[in-house]
């Protein structure tokens, strides 16, 4: 029984990697799992793999310490283009791994293990192992890039990106694990969902069923006081199949965030339209501004 039950939690894992990674059969996501968690253990000291191992489902616990031995030589964590190029260097004439394959792996293995526990164990870890397993932020994506420099990464702006881009993978549960238990969501129209299940309640057919525009922008300020910390950023958003962002979509978005066990999580998100009505030369340059964030790609702090 529990074998079955572990062939299951594989499979499960499996599928939801296949379509993250836009694969239409098993074998190269199995390859790009097995390279992503390879890299990954290549930087682990052996009490360190054992560790890390025991958080992981039993299937891929396997993968992760197939044909390892403690005396195995431990390197330093490299550049992300790096560690991309070593999970698409595993079996390279059947590899088909994108660029952002450690990014997609990592969003997903979240969603399988106990979150609070991946993250105290990170903290212990190599520097590196927690961007590692965070969506990384300087990897591209398809369509609304959102990067963000290496010397303006925090964990609050690792959260904001990751929020953002879950909006653009139009992933309701990723999105949703950005949040605190109570959180309470904001949007654009007003609306509002209050705790974790409403928000993916929310967000899951709206994902379904509209070919969501995808977000850019302008990070503003951040502030912390104590245990508590806000983000602001102006965002604008960009139709699908289209080059310029939608004037009427602008919006300032506020993001109040807590530490809790399982790391930062979001407590209130809040978007508001950028009107400006007795300012329009203003909303101009700001519209303007997310045009060039549109262009280089990045989350820009001021």
């Amino acid at each position: 029984m529990d074998y079955q039950r572990a062939s299951q939690e594989f499979e499960a894992f499996l599928a939801e990697a296949k379509e993250a990674l836009d694969f239409t059969t098993r074998n190269p996501t199995y390859t790009t799992i097995q390279g992503v968690l390879l890299a990954f253990r290549r930087r682990l000291s052996a009490e360190q793999v054992l560790a890390f191992a025991a958080l992981l489902p039993p299937m891929l616990r396997a993968m992760f310490v197939a044909d390892w031995t403690p005396r195995e030589h431990v390197v330093g964590f490299p550049s992300a283009e790096d560690l991309a190029g070593e999970v698409q260097a595993l079996r390279r004439n059947h590899n088909f791994s994108p660029d952002n394959s450690i990014e997609v792996v990592a969003r997903i293995l979240r969603r399988h293990v106990d979150e609070a526990a991946f993250e105290r164990l990170l903290r212990t870890l190599p520097e590196g192992a927690r961007a590692f397993w965070y969506a990384r932020a300087s990897l591209k994506q398809e369509l609304g890039e959102v990067r963000v420099k290496e010397n303006e990464m925090s964990e609050l702006t690792d959260l904001y990106v990751t929020l953002l881009k879950a909006w653009n993978d139009r992933d309701a549960k990723a999105m949703t694990a950005c949040f605190d238990d109570e959180a309470v969501m904001i949007g654009f129209d007003g609306s509002t969902a209050e705790g974790k299940a409403a928000i993916e309640a929310q967000l899951a057919p709206i994902f379904k069923d509209h070919p969501t525009a995808a977000y850019t922008a302008i990070l503003r300020s951040t502030h912390v006081y104590g245990d508590i910390q806000l983000l602001r950023a102006d965002a604008g958003m960009l139709p699908p199949g289209k080059h310029d962002i939608k004037s009427e979509t602008i919006a300032r978005q506020t993001i109040v965030a807590r530490r809790t066990e399982a790391g930062l999580r979001i407590v209130q998100f809040q978007n508001t339209a950028i009107a400006l009505d007795q300012d329009k030369a203003g909303r101009a340059a700001i519209y303007d501004q997310l045009q060039e964030a549109l262009k280089s790609g990045e989350i820009l702090q001021r």
